[in-house]
């Protein structure tokens, strides 16, 4: 935690001496069934001490566990909680698996830096262990959020006309809408150019239906 705070410690005597030394990895581990092979993929925390790599859950694991101890003997705690790290020393089954998919979201002005480890189960030694991609052809896409689009009605009272419109919004206006209720979401729109044009454009286009006769074949 110090290292993280400070981002850097002096003493010789820490085994976490910068905050660079705690970073994202992404793992994907391949299995294989009688359909075919198979991918997780999942985000770890992990440290990085000397020629070692650690997942910061299994440190926390055993943070939690001799602290348990330890309240223990000293008569704080009467039992003593045993808290597990997950082994995965079992293959997991596939629809238990994401396929391999795992999404990141990468911010406009931020530098971009991913970590990925490819592994695969071994079903001998009952262990995941890297292995050669010197036959795979690793590929990344990189897409644009999708685009959203506000609809937009306005109903003639009178005559029971309705007119609509569809406006395109921008990513950080669909971030501001989904934390808003009804009321300031009318309030919102209503700040937007683009949805005060298209309601004029619907209010004169319903004014103009107004004014023709009604179809009597209707």
């Amino acid at each position: 935690m110090n290292a993280f705070k400070h981002h850097k410690l002096t003493r010789s005597s820490s085994r976490l001496v910068s905050a660079n030394q705690i970073y994202e990895l992404h793992r994907s581990t391949m299995y294989c069934d009688e359909l075919g092979e198979y991918f997780h993929s999942e985000k770890l925390v992990v440290v990085e001490e000397g020629n070692r790599r650690l997942d910061l859950l299994e440190v926390l694991t055993n943070v939690l566990n001799y602290w348990e101890r330890l309240l223990v003997e000293i008569g704080i705690q009467k039992t003593v909680r045993a808290w597990k790290y997950p082994l995965h020393d079992e293959p997991r089954r596939r629809q238990d698996c994401n396929l391999g998919r795992l999404d990141l979201q990468i911010t406009p002005g931020l530098a971009l830096e991913i970590e990925t480890q490819l592994l695969r189960y071994n079903y001998t030694t009952r262990a995941i262990e890297p292995f050669d991609l010197s036959r795979w052809d690793v590929r990344a896409r990189i897409y644009a959020p999708p685009t959203e689009h506000l609809h937009l009605t306005l109903t003639h009272a009178p005559s029971g006309r309705t007119a609509t419109r569809s406006i395109e919004l921008s990513t950080e206006e669909s971030k501001s809408l989904k934390g808003m209720n009804e009321v300031e979401r009318n309030m919102f729109v209503s700040t937007l150019d683009r949805a005060r044009a298209a309601m004029l454009e619907m209010k004169q286009e319903l004014e103009k239906l107004a004014d023709q006769p009604p179809n009597t074949s209707e």
